[in-house]
């Protein structure tokens, strides 16, 4: 697997598995917040790609990435020149499907690029691992927050490290990370002696912190939502349980 999405020994082949589950569907959008949260599970898209063919290029190629660990520049060798051959690159026109306007947008560049690889193979992993704990959640019933090396960490994901509660705990429907753009947080599953261990040398925090609530405006729909602080709008929900519900809706 790519060096910039560390996951130790965990296998990508669940993750395979979720994006899969994602890319059976997907939907040229305007706007990122035309599908929110949970939609994100069984549908995928890229902004400004309605009215450009270009979607399912993007798909296999975050495919490619997470079946053959590519790393990021990998990726983006094999995807810039299709990009750039069918014009979906720099500035240009993209169609906004809600209105039927074409309007002058940024559509592809490297840092799109690398938005669009770290967002969705860290989301399939996360969505993959979640799915490995459920089933383990027996013999591994904690899970502990971890925060990782970021070079602009956020203040309130540094508070979460160390956060350890039982796997069904409410927390998570909110806080299972990632939990925003370029987030790199995860989640370690511990036995119950681990967690006794642990909690007795004071390195963990056995209580789920308190949760405040910001207002955001979706631009497209002009609704105010809810969204807890220190998560960015959009990530505040539990990307395996949604994965899990997808997959239970299409069987």
């Amino acid at each position: 697997m790519a060096d910039e999405l560390s996951f130790g020994d965990f296998s990508p082949d669940q993750a395979l598995s979720v994006w899969q589950q994602r890319a059976q569907d997907p939907t040229p959008e305007y706007s990122w917040w035309d599908i929110w949260q949970q939609e994100h599970s069984d549908a995928f898209t890229v902004a400004k790609t309605a009215g450009a063919d270009v979607l399912d290029d993007i798909a296999q190629a975050v495919q490619n990435a997470i079946a053959n660990g590519e790393t990021f520049d990998q990726f983006a060798q094999e995807l810039e020149p299709i990009l750039v051959d069918k014009g979906w690159w720099g500035r240009g026109p993209a169609l906004d499907p809600a209105t039927g306007l074409w309007s002058d947008a940024q559509l592809g560049s490297l840092n799109r690029l690398r938005i669009i690889y770290d967002t969705n193979l860290r989301m399939s992993y996360s969505a993959g691992q979640w799915a490995s704990f459920e089933r383990n959640k027996s013999d591994l019933p904690y899970l502990m927050y971890t925060h990782t090396t970021s070079l602009h960490p956020r203040i309130e994901h540094l508070l979460w490290d160390g956060t350890c509660l039982p796997v069904d705990d409410p927390f998570w429907d909110t806080h299972y990370p990632p939990n925003g753009w370029g987030c790199k947080c995860g989640c370690i599953a511990l036995t119950a002696s681990q967690f006794e261990r642990m909690g007795n040398a004071g390195l963990i925090t056995p209580k789920a912190p308190s949760i405040d609530w910001r207002q955001v405006l979706n631009p497209r729909t002009g609704v105010q939502i809810a969204v807890p602080e220190g998560i960015d709008a959009g990530f505040g929900y539990n990307v395996g349980k949604a994965f899990l519900a997808a997959l239970a809706g299409g069987s």
